[in-house]
């Protein structure tokens, strides 16, 4: 963690805030950055400021830390990444990086090709997947973390998708390298990526009649995972976002 983010501040008591010892938060502080009373160490909220945490004391029980707010909220970029829905193990790949690329939104679809089961997984209950979400953003440095929407088709969410610069990464003749095109300043920026199957001709029909541009990273078949985290910094570095 390059900063520890809280969902809301531990409860505070004398004007510490106290968090049990065996909080995951707490072991990275002693464990990993091995803070003694007096160390400091960088924090924040969630969506919310950053600033300076101040471990107070720790005992068998709990720690306890102070904190002055003193940064801002690093705002994500204008991208929008719309996937393929894949297996948890990767998705939780695909959540954490996009959250540390600092893409605004996620669109998690369900496709023509993909395994159905993987739309209904236990990641997607219960904003599990936040878990993930916040590693990325810890990772970062920074409070922001991406939306999460989920779509069981692709076109609901296509079918929202009516403003910004459109792109399909996508094999498909005529489609040209996403490190070239155009740079048209029209935001928000969306990404497609598919499943590990790819995209159906019959979904392929559907983003070009959405006015989706295709493109490519190469001609390297590349694993959902890779070509989200590729194609995004990609796409940011292109459009001079990073």
């Amino acid at each position: 963690m390059n900063i520890i983010l809280f969902e809301q501040l531990p409860r505070e008591s004398g004007g510490v805030h106290r968090l049990p010892r065996d909080d995951c938060r707490a072991q990275h502080m002693l464990r990993i950055l091995k803070l003694q009373p007096g160390d400091a160490f960088s924090m924040g909220v969630v969506s919310g400021p950053s600033g300076q945490g101040r471990l107070e004391f720790s005992d068998s029980r709990e720690v306890g830390f102070t904190w002055s707010p003193g940064g801002g909220i690093a705002e994500p970029h204008p991208a929008v990444l719309t996937v393929g829905c894949v297996r948890p193990i990767c998705m939780k790949r695909i959540l954490r990086e996009a959250a540390s690329l600092g893409v605004r939104e996620l669109q998690i679809c369900g496709t023509d090709l993909g395994e159905k089961s993987y739309f209904s997984a236990s990641l997607w209950k219960d904003q599990k997947y936040r878990t993930h979400l916040l590693d990325g953003a810890s990772q970062a440095g920074v409070t922001s973390i991406p939306e999460i929407t989920l779509y069981p088709r692709l076109a609901d969410a296509l079918s929202e998708a009516k403003e910004g610069t459109k792109l399909v990464l996508d094999l498909a003749d005529g489609a040209v390298p996403l490190s070239r095109i155009e740079q048209q300043k029209d935001y928000p920026l969306r990404l497609a990526v598919g499943s590990e199957r790819g995209w159906s001709r019959k979904e392929q029909e559907l983003f070009a009649r959405e006015g989706w541009i295709p493109v490519t990273l190469g001609q390297r078949i590349l694993r959902t995972e890779t070509a989200c985290a590729s194609g995004t910094a990609v796409l940011l570095a292109r459009f001079g976002l990073i």
